[in-house]
């Protein structure tokens, strides 16, 4: 075998008789006759090579053609980087030759004593996103003699193994050898591969590894042994032996499970990164190591037009794959048959689409299930069964997750324990730490192979019962999520569970499933689905368990209730205050109040109130608002209190009773601190001090104290935007900053909130929400008609920031905290089309009105229109004195649009009362 040179020129290497270029430390693809035109160059470094010379190099026998020169010269400059940034590699003497003008040194790596150099495997693919790694071990076998790299099949340990040879074989002082023991059957063999991989003859004594003791001890040495997994105890003896026998020796081992060996520090291979469904921005998707690896290997086969929707696919498909290497592998072979999406779309359904890859790969590496076979097949009787009943976790879980899961009559808690010890161990269960909680999950890959094994197995229907009712069991005290009892980081923490819940379901609710068990679950999980925004979801799958449950026999309990409270509150959110809403909470207080289940019956009862008050029936809330009360005082915790002391604080609110209403909440506040600190959620995840927030802005506002509605305004939208939550953005928004910024005349604030929210409603299943966010479009200008399900709460909002169609549509309206506004609109009319003591006498009312709410914003704006009146009749007296009263209650630095027009107002009528000038009758009624 000739012997093994390396040619180094600039950032290149050339290794021979291997004929692989590296540029950079990675492969580059060229063409036999450009490398053949390297070669020659090489070996005449410095001196000029003339055309005929290169022609019968590398055209030997053969008659071409200048021009073939020419093209694989073109080639061979690009692939060198001839002509970028500055770097010089070939000069052409035209009509002579050519020369390579950069400095080339040679080396022979070191080399076994007494045996032959075998040279390492070489791959011609790049390396990518292992360069830390390689560092990192590196430095680690400097000061180790036994490092073994440990992972799961497919996720490269081969490769990096070999990226770390490559570099320490660049030492010239340190024999660097390669031995894959992948072929290897059983242990006696293990001497006779030993030593052909480092080039020994075989031995023919009875101790086959003297042999290579004898070669590895002397010089340093550094041994690759790669594939231990099948092997491992003869493995970690045969090391061991080497070790103790050559004091210069390190050996760099891989498997898919630690050695157990003396001396031995394990490094566990993570998977390639892959970006989080958070990141959007193509080139920010494309940094990540797995899909550069996909683009790298889909460019090598048909390529692929990289779109941001197809880089969009591929960061998915990564995901999805869990950045296993040989999995992105095979997935971008597949690109030059199947696009990016239609690839997706199958890796969703089924694994085994990743077929056949490189012929030339080892048989385990052929397709995934190959590799998932050799895996799987080298594990004990009771990890193949605890790994298999394991697959049906989505998500993580902790050890008690899956003894309850996995222990059985022929499995105990205690061997299921051992068992996923031994699975972490052998990389087919990881593991990680969490805020000091151990938790286990499995790689999508490993998860759906051993699913399928499973469904193979008599009994596995028990086994997704198990989990369906280890589900149920999670969620088994509803009474914290949707009292606002329940801590703040209460359903954050559920939250892990959500893809585990979706797994239970789908089984619930298939063909061999447990329909009781399915409601059930439906029931126990809707406050975290409305955690989580899921409200489309969550309504689908109560109204098919609402459906389900009719005139069943357990129509009449507890959980019927719960049922339909879970209904109510997703129809709500996705649809309005609608009669269904209405019906859904009405059924499950008669529900609780038959069974005597107090939280049940005011469950209802709040969800009745709910349903009166977003649909403008002020008054008929009110009732429901008293009758809360009771039980709530019965109950006697804090948070019901609360509850019917913000229940009552809205409807008067809304009764037009602001001087109540703000006394009631500021009373919240005070007598609970939690709410101060955003103590407390809901069901929906939304903050109990937001809520009230969302009141007293608009609260502060109608009372006159500008400054402080600003600063509630400014509260909710930080809030919720800091929360980041869907529910918690509509109310903050929607409820509480969006009106106060329109009210105070900031429009280009009210504009980019309403941005904001309408980015959480467009489209999806937040209709209700939705309405709110095109409202308030409307008032901007950005919109022409409302949404259909506008509610008759969300027209009062809209008439009183003078959008004409909404004040149409609202008039008439009597006893709620808009009228003041309603009539003053009607007044303006009416002095236009010639009315004036129509006009005075609506004014003249609506001015006591606002006075009796406290609604001192209202005042103003009656004011102001009334002033108008006056002074077009010759009044400037009573208009300036009228306008000045209302003006000197507010706060002399308070800033709003209102108070901006009244200021002007003031100065117009006492310039105009000087000149004796008054004003248009119809431009002072308008405003």
């Amino acid at each position: 075998m000739p012997q093994r040179q390396i040619f180094s020129f600039g950032d290149c290497e050339l290794h021979l008789p291997d004929r692989v270029l590296l540029k950079g430390g990675a492969p580059v693809r060229l063409g036999d006759r450009a490398l053949d035109i390297l070669v020659a160059l090489i070996l005449r470094a410095g001196q000029l090579v003339g055309r005929d010379e290169l022609l019968a190099a590398v055209w030997t026998n053969t008659t071409v053609e200048d021009s073939a020169l020419r093209v694989h010269m073109s080639g061979l400059r690009r692939a060198l980087g001839d002509g970028q940034a500055g770097a010089r590699y070939i000069v052409n003497h035209v009509g002579r030759g050519y020369r390579l003008v950069v400095p080339v040194t040679q080396r022979t790596p070191g080399a076994i004593a007494g045996g032959n150099a075998v040279p390492l495997p070489i791959s011609l693919d790049r390396v990518i996103g292992r360069t830390a790694v390689v560092d990192q071990l590196l430095a680690r076998v400097a000061t180790r003699r036994l490092v073994t790299l440990v992972g799961a099949g497919g996720i490269g340990k081969t490769t990096v193994a070999l990226a770390l040879s490559r570099r320490l074989a660049a030492d010239e002082d340190v024999g660097v050898s390669f031995v894959d023991l992948s072929p290897v059957t059983d242990a006696p063999r293990l001497p006779a591969t030993l030593a052909a991989g480092l080039g020994l003859a075989p031995s023919l004594s009875d101790d086959g590894i003297a042999d290579a003791i004898q070669a590895l001890r002397d010089g340093r040495q550094f041994l690759v042994v790669d594939n231990c997994e099948h092997l491992v105890e003869a493995a970690a003896a045969l090391v061991e032996r080497l070790l103790k026998a050559c004091p210069a020796l390190t050996i760099l081992a891989t498997s898919r499970e630690p050695l157990r060996a003396e001396g031995e520090w394990v490094h566990r291979l993570a998977s390639l990164s892959v970006p989080p469904i958070a990141v959007t921005d193509p080139e920010e998707i494309r940094r990540h190591s797995a899909v550069a690896m996909f683009l790298d290997r889909a460019a090598a086969g048909d390529g692929l037009e990289l779109t941001a929707e197809a880089v969009a696919a591929v960061a998915a498909i990564c995901r999805r794959l869990d950045g296993i290497p040989l999995a992105i592998e095979l997935a971008a072979a597949r690109t030059g048959r199947l696009d990016v999406q239609a690839l997706m779309a199958a890796l969703n359904e089924r694994f085994t689409i990743l077929g056949r890859g490189r012929r030339t790969a080892p048989p385990r590496q052929e397709t995934l299930r190959a590799t998932l076979d050799w895996s799987f097949d080298l594990l004990q009787t009771a990890e193949r069964t605890v790994l298999s009943r394991l697959s049906v976790f989505r998500g993580s879980f902790d050890i008690r997750a899956a003894m309850a899961i996995a222990a059985s009559d022929d499995i105990d808690e205690l061997a299921v324990m051992d068992a996923v010890s031994e699975l972490v161990a052998k990389s087919m269960v990881a593991l990680e730490t969490v805020n000091g909680e151990t938790r286990y999950s499995l790689l999508a890959i490993t998860r759906q192979y051993a699913h399928d094994r499973l469904v193979e197995q008599p009994g596995h229907a028990a086994v997704h019962r198990a989990h369906a009712l280890y589900c149920r069991r999670l969620f088994a005290d509803l009474e914290p999520a949707w009292s606002g009892k329940a801590p703040v980081d209460y359903l954050e923490r559920q939250s892990r569970h959500v893809d585990d819940i979706r797994a239970a379901l789908d089984w619930a609710l298939g063909p061999d499933g447990d329909p009781a068990l399915s409601l059930s679950l439906i029931i126990a999980i809707a406050p975290l689905w409305f955690h989580l925004s899921l409200q489309g979801e969550i309504l689908d799958l109560a109204q098919r368990a609402v459906d389900a449950a009719a005139g069943a026999e357990w129509g009449e309990t507890a959980e019927h209730g719960e049922l339909l409270v879970a209904y109510g509150h997703a129809v709500w959110h996705a649809q309005g205050p609608t009669p269904a809403m209405a019906q859904a909470f009405e059924q499950a207080e008669a529900l609780g109040r038959r069974l005597r289940e107090r939280p049940l019956e005011m469950r209802g009862l709040w969800g009745r109130w709910a349903q009166k008050l977003e649909a403008g029936d002020y008054a008929d809330s009110l009732p429901l608002a008293e009758r809360f009360s009771g039980p709530a005082r019965d109950l006697g915790d804090m948070a019901s209190l609360q509850s019917a002391d913000h229940m009552r604080a809205l409807t008067v609110h809304f009764l037009g009773d602001q001087r109540q209403a703000q006394a009631l909440l500021e009373g919240i506040l005070r007598r609970d601190q939690a709410f101060l600190g955003g103590g407390r959620v809901n069901h929906a995840k939304i903050d109990s001090r937001l809520t009230l927030m969302t009141s007293l802005a608009r609260i502060h506002w109608l009372r006159g104290d500008l400054g402080r509605a600003l600063e509630a305004a400014r509260y909710c939208a930080a809030e919720a935007l800091r929360l980041d939550h869907d529910l918690t953005m509509c109310v903050g928004l929607a409820l509480g900053a969006i009106p106060v910024a329109l009210w105070l005349g900031d429009h280009d604030w009210a504009g980019h909130l309403n941005g904001l929210l309408r980015q959480r409603t467009a489209g999806g299943a937040l209709h209700h929400w939705d309405a709110w966010a095109q409202g308030y479009a409307c008032v901007l200008g950005q919109e022409t008609a409302l949404s259909p399900a506008t509610t008759a709460q969300q027209l009062d909002t809209l008439a009183t920031l003078g959008w004409q169609p909404a004040v149409h549509l609202a008039s008439g309206r009597e006893g709620t905290w808009c009228q003041p506004e309603l009539m003053r609109h009607q007044a303006a009319a009416q002095a236009v089309a010639g009315a004036p003591a129509e006009a005075d006498d609506l004014l003249h009312r609506a001015a006591l009105l606002a006075g009796k709410q406290g609604a001192l914003s209202w005042s103003l704006r009656i004011a102001i229109t009334q002033a108008r009146l006056w002074h077009a009749r010759q009044r400037a007296d009573a208009a300036l004195a009228l306008l000045q009263e209302v003006r000197d209650r507010f706060d002399p630095a308070a800033s709003s649009s209102d108070i901006r027009t009244a200021d002007a107002l003031i100065g117009t009528l006492r310039a105009a009362q000087s000149a004796g000038r008054p004003p248009n009758l119809t431009a002072l009624c308008t405003g």
